[in-house]
């Protein structure tokens, strides 16, 4: 399943990926020693990536032109600068309260609306589900797959 407006180009990867590196790279920061240099490398390079997932964005648009996603965007950007000043300016609290805020809101949350039916990622991670239930007996009928419910190659089992 592919979304109307996206396809898989490369500006699109690009933004997945480094979407995917920040959530994984942020956890690894939330979960480790901080005000170390470890901890700064890692932030700078979570920061890099934030700010280049948000401005990929704005080359990504749908027939209509831009939507809420890019006002998302351009506060990520703004909050980014924010939490960078925070520490710069070593208010440690402020700094981690921006930080974490920007985590869940911008990758968290934004990431679950990815899984939306038309989006790109929704529909790869729905294609990996129904391959999975084909491997293990074609599941039909599932709360998961509800759709799959007529024979088809991939299911011989109900052929």
């Amino acid at each position: 399943m592919t979304s109307t407006h996206y396809s898989w180009s490369p500006l699109v990867v690009t933004h997945a990926s480094l979407a995917a590196l920040a959530v994984l790279l942020g956890a690894v920061i939330l979960c480790t020693r901080k005000g170390h240099g470890a901890h700064r490398w890692m932030g700078w390079t979570w920061v890099l990536c934030m700010t280049t997932v948000a401005g990929i964005s704005f080359a990504m648009q749908g027939p209509g032109g831009y939507s809420w996603i890019h006002g998302l965007s351009a506060f990520t950007l703004a909050s980014l600068v924010i939490g960078v000043m925070h520490a710069r300016a070593r208010r440690v609290h402020a700094h981690r309260v921006h930080m974490i805020s920007l985590y869940v809101g911008a990758l968290v949350i934004t990431g679950l609306f990815t899984l939306l039916p038309g989006r790109l990622i929704g529909g790869v991670l729905r294609s990996l589900i129904a391959l999975d239930q084909d491997a293990i007996g074609c599941v039909v009928g599932s709360p998961l797959m509800p759709a799959v419910t007529a024979p088809s190659p991939q299911c011989p089992a109900l052929t």
